[in-house]
């Protein structure tokens, strides 16, 4: 079973293997219009830089990756300070809450994790 397929199986209506081309595959998929959130995970400044690219005015980037450098903020992808992007962080704060909470879905058999 492909990594898409399983993401299907999820939920996902789109996806996108890594190696490709996600700036332009999202901007594809969405007819130019970018996206309403991005979430990056992986904490690199590749994916921070293409989750605030594709986000549509209005939009919101969910920062959860760790990082080991600093990151920096394209002011074109930003939209020149004019789009009323939003850059939020939240890694720690709630963490433990949030995984309790996350457990208890599990144990309650309401999220399915045998796909992963």
């Amino acid at each position: 079973v492909s990594v898409s397929e399983v993401a299907r199986r999820l939920g996902a209506t789109d996806t996108i293997l890594a190696g490709a081309e996600p700036l332009d595959a999202i901007l594809s998929a969405t007819h130019a219009h970018g996206v309403d959130v991005a979430i990056e995970a992986l904490g690199i400044q590749d994916t921070f830089s293409y989750a605030l690219a594709v986000l549509k005015p209005g939009g919101t980037l969910s920062s959860v990756g760790v990082y080991s450098r600093s990151i920096s903020v394209d002011v074109v992808s930003f939209g020149e300070g004019l789009a009323e992007k939003t850059i939020t962080t939240s890694l720690c704060p709630g963490g433990k809450e949030r995984m309790l909470r996350l457990m208890r879905l599990v144990e309650s058999k309401r999220i399915d994790l045998t796909p992963l």
